[in-house]
C-alpha cells in the first residue's frame, strides 16, 4: 500500500510506502535517485498525530451536538420551534444581524440562508 504527495509544480506524484518492508527500505523521490526512507517513522507520528487530532475534534463536536440536544429536550425545544416556523412564513426577504463575532455568525447564517433558497441578507446594526 502507498500514499502519494506531489513532488513540485507538475504535479508529478512520488509514491512512498507505508512500510520500509516494500521496497526494501527504499524509495524512488525523483528519477535516478534513491534515499533511505527514514520517513515512515516520522509518517507513523504524524499519523498519529491527525488522528489525534481528529478524535479530539469529532470529541468537541459531539460535546456541543449533546449539548443542543439537552437544550431542546430541557425547555428550549418550544423557542426554537417558534423561530423554525416563523422563519419558514416569512414573505420577502429575512434580515440577519449582530454585533462582533455574533455579527461573523449572522453573515455566514444570512449567506446559508440565501444558498439555500431563503432571500436573506445581513444588515450591521448600525446602520439599520
Amino acid at each position: 500500500m502507498c500514499i502519494g504527495r506531489v513532488e513540485n509544480q507538475r504535479e508529478r506524484v512520488v509514491r512512498l510506502p507505508l512500510t520500509t518492508a516494500e521496497f526494501g527500505g527504499y524509495a524512488v523521490g525523483r528519477p535516478n535517485s534513491v534515499r533511505r526512507l527514514a520517513a515512515v517513522d516520522v509518517l507513523s507520528e504524524a499519523s498519529n498525530a491527525t488522528v489525534a487530532a481528529a478524535l479530539r475534534t469529532l470529541d468537541l463536536e459531539g460535546d456541543g451536538i449533546a449539548s443542543i440536544r439537552a437544550a431542546l429536550a430541557n425547555g428550549m425545544g418550544e423557542p426554537f420551534a417558534q423561530a423554525v416556523e416563523i422563519l419558514a412564513a416569512a414573505r420577502g426577504r429575512v434580515i440577519v444581524t449582530g454585533i462582533g463575532k455574533s455579527g461573523h455568525i449572522s453573515q455566514k447564517v444570512a449567506a446559508t440562508f440565501a444558498s439555500t433558497g431563503t432571500p436573506s441578507f445581513f444588515v450591521h446594526p448600525s446602520e439599520a
